[in-house]
């Protein structure tokens, strides 16, 4: 059943969806325009906006359900459930918008915070290159164990499988 969010009334403290919402938008603003911030260099320091639609709260509001992965009742009634993600689906994406955008539950959206894990080059055997910042998810992907790769970013190891690893500069 999907549940249209309809914000009747006065926008105040009250207002349970009002208030949820606006912290949410309010969060991405300050993250990418407010030099203040403490994430503002991992944000808006680093490039990354919010698409000009969004800067009105308004039309955040009007699009927050059509955002892929929101869902009524982990949004409003269960605290911090939720996380408004901008990278799962495109790595270093720098724009927040409704195309870029998700929801995801805040374990999952843990696995894609850029700035609490450095990037990793990997070569596969076959020469291809990748880039990720989950070493776990990675090595679940691609049949390798997550603490050799961590040897080889040390330097314990060269290889692991044939693949070789080193940080992005």
């Amino acid at each position: 059943m999907v549940i249209k969010i309809n914000i009747k009334g006065k926008r105040v403290k009250e207002n349970i969806e009002y208030r949820k919402i606006y912290g949410v938008w309010k969060n991405m603003m300050y993250r990418c325009y407010n030099p203040k911030n403490k994430e503002y260099r991992l944000y808006g320091g680093n490039g990354v906006v919010v698409c000009n639609r969004w800067k009105n709260l308004d039309n955040f509001i009007e699009d927050i359900d059509k955002i892929e992965g929101f869902d009524y009742e982990l949004f409003f009634n269960y605290k911090n459930k939720l996380s408004l993600d901008k990278d799962k689906r495109n790595y270093n994406n720098k724009i927040y918008d409704i195309t870029n955008c998700q929801f995801l539950l805040k374990e999952e959206n843990n696995k894609f915070k850029p700035n609490q894990q450095k990037v990793v080059i990997g070569i596969s055997p076959n020469n291809e290159e990748f880039q990720f910042y989950n070493q776990s998810e990675f090595a679940k992907q691609h049949g390798l164990r997550q603490s050799s790769i961590g040897d080889c970013l040390n330097n314990k190891c060269k290889t692991h499988k044939g693949w070789k690893f080193y940080y992005k500069k």
